[in-house]
């Protein structure tokens, strides 16, 4: 999934780079529409919270969407014994995505141990999870936010996510920075928060190498890059490298 090029991509082959995310309040009505929209979209995944798996997960049955879930959403204060039984509860609703949020508080103050605990016992506690550790970037300097992604990679989360999208958006440098720490490991970049123009920055993020978009509105950031591919923009017959 590393080495790809995005850029001539259809619509259809360029849903499965992102992610419908149900993390606010929404009727079920909407919720309904969206798992619909995200089947037709061609996307990875959607994300619900716990009370929502049995409006989502009969829909995107049998599609080959995942069901994915966050802890710790969005401080990311919960003890990592706390954060560790969570995800195994949430695992047995048959949820196979897990997103968690550091302690973003404690790599602020310095206390890596924090930061190591929770997501070895996170990532213990769910071995066959796709695993998405959220650094919420925004709130970090280039130092703790080196640090923080070198902890996932060390402990083998499948993603290092840029934010929980509750606060300010990740800079295209902090975007960079993380894909470049990434690219020689197994794990992956996942990019939240985009902020707009959001079709542009969410193209150009995974030109840069992000492998994922989670959004709570991906079907428009699809539409828009695809009208900008039709207009000639993005557009090239050179290979990715990425």
């Amino acid at each position: 999934m590393k080495n790809v090029d995005v850029r001539n991509m259809s619509k259809h082959d360029l849903g499965q780079f992102f992610e419908c995310s149900h993390v606010s309040f929404n009727p079920k009505e909407k919720i309904i529409e969206n798992c619909h929209k995200a089947i037709e979209y061609n996307l990875a995944g959607v994300y619900c919270n716990p009370y929502e798996v049995p409006i989502v997960k009969p829909i995107i049955e049998g599609s080959g969407l995942f069901l994915g879930m966050s802890l710790a959403f969005p401080r990311g204060i919960d003890l990592p014994d706390v954060k560790a039984y969570n995800a195994q509860k949430i695992q047995e609703l048959g949820v196979t995505n897990i997103d968690f949020v550091i302690n973003y508080r404690a790599a602020k103050e310095g206390n890596w141990d924090i930061i190591e605990e929770e997501v070895e016992k996170v990532r213990h506690a769910v071995p066959e999870a796709v695993l998405k550790m959220i650094v919420e970037c925004c709130e970090l300097n280039d130092e703790e936010l080196g640090k923080v992604v070198q902890i996932g990679i060390k402990n083998k989360v499948n993603y290092i996510k840029s934010n929980t999208g509750q606060l300010k958006g990740p800079t295209f440098h902090q975007i960079k920075m993380m894909a470049d720490m990434v690219r020689e490991t197994d794990t992956l970049l996942k990019v939240s928060g985009v902020q707009s123009p959001k079709p542009q920055n969410a193209f150009i993020y995974l030109l840069a190498g992000a492998r994922r978009i989670g959004s709570q509105n991906p079907f428009e950031m699809l539409d828009g890059i695809d009208e900008l591919r039709e207009a000639g923009i993005f557009n090239s017959g050179q290979p990715d490298e990425r």
